[in-house]
């Protein structure tokens, strides 16, 4: 019987086969709140001329439950394997519409890899953009794209790069694919990204 994937085995599907060298961090919902786990993996990626340690750093969920504290922790801990790229797997924040998350941009601001960083968008981020309403955050606002670009300059302050079903080259042998958020976001035309990235290695 079919049945309908989890982010967490979605996630982890779409790693597999994708980096030379990766370690993935896992914070708030994924690792359970105020938690950590590492989990390191290593997998040929043909194509790629030289290894390559990546980060992947998702489900923060900043605001509702997650502080500050927690997230100086996931980061340090990201700097820690001194990746050459840092990937962020979205669902930054769990706040209310126009809620600017100062103390989580911060933290934030302190990932640093030679090849960049870069992050997606997840429904919880959408969520707090104000698209769609919710018990804690209330109604829905008409504002939420405003509030959408707003966050995205406020991350690109700080040298992260949204990719929204977009594509990025941070080494000339290997291309970043950013998709949106399947639920809330705009639907991407994978075709099309994946004929723009070429037939070299592609991270999704």
């Amino acid at each position: 019987m079919n049945r309908k994937l989890t982010r967490r085995e979605w996630i982890r599907r779409s790693l597999l086969g994708t980096v030379g060298l990766g370690t993935l961090l896992g914070g708030g919902a994924v690792a359970g709140a105020y938690g950590l786990s590492v989990s390191r993996h290593r997998h040929a990626m043909p194509g790629l001329r030289t290894p390559l340690r990546v980060v992947f750093l998702t489900d923060l969920h900043y605001g509702l439950y997650i502080a500050a504290g927690s997230v100086r922790r996931w980061v340090e801990a990201a700097l820690a394997e001194r990746p050459d790229l840092i990937l962020l797997g979205g669902d930054f924040v769990d706040v209310r519409a126009g809620e600017t998350p100062t103390e989580l941009l911060n933290e934030l601001s302190r990932l640093r890899a030679p090849l960049g960083v870069y992050g997606v968008w997840g429904n919880h981020d959408y969520g707090s953009f104000g698209k769609y309403a919710s018990r804690w955050r209330g109604a829905a606002t008409p504002n939420w794209p405003q509030y959408r670009q707003e966050y995205t300059e406020l991350l690109d302050q700080i040298g992260i790069q949204l990719l929204r079903n977009d594509i990025a080259q941070p080494r000339d042998d290997l291309h970043l694919i950013g998709t949106d958020d399947r639920w809330h976001g705009d639907s991407p035309d994978l075709t099309a990204l994946l004929a723009e990235a070429g037939d070299g290695p592609r991270y999704c």
